[in-house]
């Protein structure tokens, strides 16, 4: 069921506890069409479109970590869901990461899929990606945004999943410009990427934490995944080998398999 506010375009599949889906970076809550199908016998699935993606593309900003939160708290409250797992991918980690600063008691549990609590390289932290990388994307974003968009799609995955995706309706998901966002909505919120270090908060994390990561991850390297297993307090690493940036759809059996588990471990 596809419902759609003056806040959040979201749809509702399936019966069982509730388990909300947020896409990453210039993307759309459609990418996660093989996750809600494998898992519909046994969760409820949100499925979100962020403001400026997707079908909420007309949405104004801001375009920020915050206002993303703050969206994904009213929608909880809104449909009244309790004890629920939130699953970010990449950027939607971040988010997820954000929420759980502002709103800590929103989420049960959380899955972080080709996630990162830093995006850009700093001087004591070398698993992202390096700044002057980022700000190029940033520059072409404001002057030529389908070359922006371009780049960013040549880094989702390995050559092997590239030969094997390339003129599937699952590369068209992720690529086709009828599904990108604005680009103020792609440039705030990758500005936001650049600046945001959720590291600090990791240790604080509390809840049940799965952690789902391909080993040749290029933008979310697989060096912030590790991280994150060694800082958030009992959490679960599964690390997809010669796997990038969208296991959910070229590892979609093994991601499925490891968040049916999880979700069979939780009170």
């Amino acid at each position: 069921m596809a419902i759609y506010d003056n806040q959040l375009h979201y749809t509702v599949t399936g019966t069982g506890r509730p388990l909300l889906l947020i896409h990453g970076w210039a993307m759309h809550r459609g990418v996660w069409c093989h996750v809600v199908r494998e898992l519909a016998d046994c969760c409820t699935t949100i499925t979100v479109d962020l403001r400026g993606h997707g079908t909420a593309r007309t949405l104004p900003g801001p375009y920020d970590f915050q206002t993303y939160a703050d969206d994904i708290t009213a929608l909880c409250r809104q449909l009244r869901l309790g004890n629920v797992t939130a699953l970010g991918w990449s950027m939607g980690g971040s988010v997820l990461l954000q929420l759980m600063q502002s709103s800590p008691g929103v989420i049960s549990a959380l899955v972080f899929i080709s996630s990162t609590p830093c995006f850009v390289k700093r001087k004591d932290f070398h698993a992202g990606l390096p700044r002057a990388v980022v700000e190029r994307l940033r520059r072409r974003i404001a002057c030529a945004y389908p070359g922006a968009l371009g780049m960013f799609h040549e880094l989702l995955l390995t050559e092997k999943e590239y030969a094997c995706m390339a003129t599937t309706p699952d590369y068209e998901l992720l690529v086709h410009p009828r599904f990108a966002p604005t680009a103020a909505a792609a440039g705030a919120s990758l500005s936001c990427l650049a600046d945001a270090d959720f590291r600090p908060l990791l240790e604080r994390i509390n809840i049940p934490t799965l952690l789902i990561h391909g080993s040749n991850d290029r933008l979310c390297l697989p060096e912030a995944a590790a991280l994150m297993h060694r800082c958030i307090p009992d959490a679960r690493l599964v690390l997809l080998p010669d796997t990038g940036h969208v296991p959910f759809i070229t590892r979609c059996a093994d991601v499925v398999a490891a968040i049916r588990n999880f979700l069979g471990c939780l009170p």
